[in-house]
């Protein structure tokens, strides 16, 4: 059996191995430290996300994305719903599986992809359960549909579309491109904005049945219309702002699409609760209210967490490594949204500029801690301190874990 080469050692990387394991499978791991000069020996070369499309190993025409090398393995009547967009991923994945799983009791669901747990994992799971059928939620980052070919998803959401990782991709042609790719490789039904036409004025002219979210959000006295007739109402959710409530949006449409009735949907929501790590309230220490949204990394994730607590003003720490974002309007929601601005990392001079340009106090520090110390002392008891970097997280952290972490450490440290 030909070897085949898992290009990455982190999470995505060792679950790949584990997989290769299982069906006997010959590989060899590596990174760029122990990388071998000659790629011929291998069959294909499998890279994990993180790998941009420049690297040397594109050159051999070997790449075999992670979502093909597996989909052979899932078992046919499974239905893949794949998740993808520049913000909002994660969030609809959950709501989507949340709702899936509260509808769908009696058969199995899973959730990972870009967020959680490795597909590679899912399908060792399903395959040592014996399991023949079930739900995969997917969330697909634009680095996991770049190269798909053979992998196809059952129904597809697109959450929203704006430039993002232009650090990985090319150009922001290329990253819709890659969002565009995962459309193309869908069998049912696909969920998108109106706005995406824009882009995208193919996606009218898809084989598939459509799903197209009015951009005006059709809710009114917390109800959000799913249809003329159908209505869920959304005055318990536990989930802040009014993006999130687009997130609910996309998620219930595909779940009625699926069979799932508006009175389950309806009973489900109140349930649902933030993730980690993104607009979760994680303290009242000194009666301030510390929310940590460090899966924010672009521009649109820092816009809508500073209109989620709206008409309050938010104390705002941000910044970090550049992707080049374009930041068009963040003095417009800097003026609008925020008291006063704290920043860190790599991006500090877009965000001072941005803050003076608004008339927004700042204040640059070097670490996360001396934010947090800053933001205790001079804020007044029930503030919202927010943690909403609109940037990556490499500069300083391992990732945007660790980012949180160390931030809600810097918070419980205070006496």
């Amino acid at each position: 059996m030909a070897t085949v080469l898992i290009y990455g050692k982190w999470k995505v990387g060792q679950s790949l191995a584990r997989f290769c394991t299982s069906i006997e499978q010959e590989y060899i791991i590596c990174d760029d430290t122990d990388a071998p000069d000659d790629f011929s020996e291998f069959k294909s070369i499998i890279p994990s996300p993180g790998i941009p499309a420049s690297h040397r190993i594109y050159e051999t025409n070997k790449i075999v994305s992670e979502l093909d090398f597996l989909f052979s393995s899932i078992p046919k009547e499974f239905k893949i719903h794949a998740v993808t967009g520049t913000d909002g991923k994660s969030t609809t994945s959950w709501i989507l599986y949340s709702f899936l799983k509260g509808g769908f009791g009696d058969l199995p669901v899973y959730l990972g992809g870009n967020f959680g747990t490795p597909l590679a994992d899912i399908v060792m799971d399903i395959r040592s359960k014996e399991e023949k059928t079930g739900h995969i939620v997917l969330e697909v980052s634009s680095f996991m549909a770049y190269s798909l070919r053979t992998f196809y998803a059952t129904n597809t959401i697109l959450t929203n579309l704006h430039p993002d990782h232009l650090d990985w991709h090319k150009d922001v042609q290329e990253y819709y491109g890659a969002k565009l790719n995962l459309l193309a490789h869908t069998k049912e039904n696909i969920v998108y904005p109106e706005s995406a036409l824009k882009n995208f004025p193919e996606l009218s002219d898809f084989p598939l049945h459509a799903l197209v979210l009015s951009d005006e959000l059709p809710l009114e006295n917390n109800l959000l219309a799913l249809s003329s007739e159908v209505f869920l109402d959304v005055s318990e959710k536990q989930l802040f702002g009014i993006h999130n409530i687009r997130n609910i949006y996309s998620a219930a449409m595909l779940s009625l699409r699926l069979g799932i009735s508006v009175k389950t949907l309806s009973s489900i929501l109140p349930y649902i609760t933030a993730l980690p790590h993104r607009l979760q309230q994680i303290s009242q220490k000194d009666e301030k209210i510390w929310i940590d949204d460090s899966k924010s990394t672009t521009a649109q994730s820092l816009y809508a967490a500073l209109t989620a607590f709206h008409p309050k003003k938010v104390h705002l720490i941000a910044g970090g490594k550049d992707k080049w974002d374009p930041f068009t309007d963040l003095v417009i929601h800097l003026k609008e949204y925020c008291a006063e601005c704290v920043v860190i990392g790599e991006t500090k001079p877009v965000f001072l500029q941005a803050c003076h340009d608004a008339f927004v106090p700042a204040l640059s520090v070097q670490t996360i801690q001396e934010a947090v110390e800053y933001m205790s002392e001079h804020t007044q008891a029930w503030d919202v301190i927010l943690l909403s970097p609109g940037c990556s997280s490499l500069d300083m952290f391992r990732d945007y874990e660790d980012r949180a972490e160390q931030f809600a450490l810097a918070i419980h440290a205070r006496k």
